[in-house]
């Protein structure tokens, strides 16, 4: 801290050669699983932003150790991906619980309607479409 001013002048903390090795291929990898086919496809968002937790986590973790640490060793960087991965299985498991609840209520929605606004034996999606409730059209 800046005694005069009492602004904060924080110290770098570099990555070790084989900390960034490991989080290169942690960004990549985390990079191609957000392809539109991909796992992260639906938490781009969250997932995107993976690397950069990854890389905050593991200063932490190295000063936490040392708070005189010169630089972040790999055994942090790997710790620190492995909680980065568990915080980004974590979003990606809310998201789609959300996604399934979200066709669960269409499927209700239907269920609903066939049941009481159907008098035929059989309904046929131009049915549903023509009037069916409306987040179904």
């Amino acid at each position: 801290m800046d005694l005069e001013t009492r602004e904060l002048q924080p110290r770098t903390l570099p990555l070790a050669p084989e900390a960034r090795v490991l989080l290169v291929a942690f960004s990549d990898a985390i990079e191609a699983a957000q392809a539109p086919d991909g796992d992260l496809a639906h938490i781009t968002g969250h997932a995107s932003k993976a690397a950069e937790h990854a890389a905050r986590i593991s200063g932490v973790l190295a000063l936490w150790r040392d708070l005189h640490a010169p630089n972040v060793q790999r055994e942090y960087m790997a710790d620190a991906i492995a909680l980065a991965q568990f915080y980004v299985a974590e979003a990606s498991w809310l998201a789609s619980a959300a996604t399934m609840s979200a066709e669960i209520d269409r499927a209700e929605a239907l269920r609903r309607w066939i049941l009481e606004s159907c008098s035929e034996p059989e309904v046929l999606v131009r049915d549903v479409v023509r009037r069916g409730p409306n987040p179904l059209r």
